[in-house]
C-alpha cells in the first residue's frame, strides 16, 4: 500500500504542467513545498477549476469545483474522503453555501445521514442510518430547526419513539414502543397540558412541560410532570431539571391520611395568586433511598372538591431556582 500511494503521488507531481500546486500544514495554512501536511492542485476544467485536496501520501481528500481559479468557491458537488480513501461526505454546494443534498458515511464507506440543505440550512426529510444500514432516525427539518414528525428505530427498523416537533422541540402527544414495537408509554410536551380525565389544565408562557406516566391506585392517581426547557430557546435545557409528582387523591379523608406516618418538616407556605387553589398544606418530607438520606417539598392543593399533591425532590444546588419554577407551574394551574 505504501508502495501504491508513493506511485500516486510521483504520478500527480510529475503531470502538474499547467496545474498550480499550493502545499498546507495540518491547519491548512500554507506553507513551502518541503514540508507539508496537505496539498491543493488547481486545473482549469470547462468553465470553471478543478479543486483537487491531497493528503500527503497522496491520498485524495477533497474534489469539487469552483468559478474562481485564485479562491476555492465552492459549486456543486464536492466528495471528501479520510485518509483510507473511503468518502466521508458528498455536499452540494451554491456559491460557497451548503444547497442541495448531501451524505454523511461512517468510516467503512457505509451511509450514515442523508439530507437536503437551502440556503445553507437543514431542510426536509432527515434521515440517519445504523452501521448495518437499517434507519435510526427520521426527522422532518424546516430552516435548520426540527419541524414536523419525528420516528426514532431500533437497528432492526422497529419503531421505538415518534411524535411531533416545532420550532426545535418536542410537542404535542409522543409515543414510546419497545425494541419489539410494542407500545410502553406516551407523553405529551408544551407550554399547555390538558389532563382532560381530570379537568385540570396547566399552562406557562415561559416553560414547556412533558406530561407522562401515569399511574393509577385504589385511593389516588398519579402523572409525572419534567420541566424540559423554555419556550424562547427550545434547547436551552436546564440542569437537573425537577421532575414533579402530581397525585390526585380520592376524597378530602384520604389527603389526610395519604402522607400518614411519614416524618414532616414544616415550611413556609407559596404566596400563589391563583384564586381557586388554595395550598392548605406545605412541608419537608424526609425519606431513606438507598441508604441515602433524601428530601422532597410536598404541596397540598385543594380547590374545595380536588384534593391533591404536588411533590418534588430538592435540590440543594438549584432550590431557589426550582422554587421559583414550581411555583409558577402551581399558579398556572386551573381546574374546569
Amino acid at each position: 500500500m505504501k508502495i501504491y500511494n508513493v506511485l500516486i503521488l510521483f504520478f500527480i507531481i510529475n503531470h502538474i504542467s499547467a496545474q498550480d500546486t499550493i502545499y498546507y500544514n495540518s491547519k491548512w495554512e500554507k506553507v513551502s513545498s518541503k514540508k507539508y501536511d496537505y496539498f491543493r492542485i488547481v486545473s482549469p476544467y470547462k468553465k470553471a477549476y478543478k479543486f483537487n485536496d491531497y493528503y500527503s501520501s497522496g491520498q485524495i481528500q477533497m474534489e469539487g469545483l469552483s468559478k474562481k481559479k485564485d479562491s476555492l468557491i465552492k459549486q456543486g458537488i464536492f466528495n471528501y474522503f479520510n485518509i483510507d480513501g473511503v468518502k466521508s461526505k458528498r455536499i452540494t454546494y451554491r456559491k460557497n453555501i451548503k444547497n442541495g443534498n448531501y451524505e454523511l458515511y461512517y468510516k467503512n464507506g457505509k451511509l450514515k445521514e442523508k439530507g437536503i440543505y437551502k440556503k445553507g440550512k437543514l431542510n426536509g426529510l432527515n434521515t440517519q442510518y445504523f452501521e448495518n444500514g437499517a434507519t435510526k432516525r427520521k426527522a422532518e427539518l424546516k430552516k435548520g430547526k426540527y419541524q414536523g414528525d419525528l420516528t426514532y428505530y431500533n437497528d432492526r427498523n422497529i419503531i421505538i419513539g415518534k411524535g411531533k416537533t416545532k420550532n426545535d422541540g418536542w410537542i404535542g402527544k409522543w409515543d414510546k414502543y419497545d425494541n419489539e414495537g410494542n407500545k410502553t408509554a406516551e407523553g405529551f410536551y408544551g407550554n399547555k397540558i390538558k389532563i382532560k380525565e381530570e379537568k385540570i389544565t396547566f399552562e406557562t408562557k415561559n416553560h414547556f412541560w412533558c406530561l407522562f406516566d401515569k399511574k393509577n391506585y385504589s385511593d389516588s392517581r398519579s402523572y409525572l410532570i419534567r420541566y424540559i426547557s423554555n419556550t424562547k430557546n427550545r434547547k436551552d435545557f436546564i440542569e437537573d431539571s425537577p421532575e414533579l409528582n402530581l397525585v390526585l387523591v380520592n376524597d378530602k379523608n384520604t389527603y389526610k391520611d395519604y402522607y400518614y406516618g411519614i416524618e414532616k418538616l414544616k415550611t413556609k407556605t407559596l404566596n400563589l395568586s391563583s384564586k381557586k387553589i388554595k395550598v392548605i398544606d406545605s412541608y419537608i418530607s424526609k425519606y431513606l433511598n438507598n441508604g441515602i438520606e433524601e428530601s422532597s417539598q410536598v404541596y397540598g392543593l385543594t380547590d374545595g372538591n380536588l384534593w391533591f399533591y404536588l411533590q418534588y425532590p430538592i435540590n440543594k444546588k438549584h432550590k431557589l431556582r426550582d422554587k421559583e419554577l414550581i411555583s409558577r407551574f402551581i399558579e398556572s394551574i386551573k381546574i374546569n
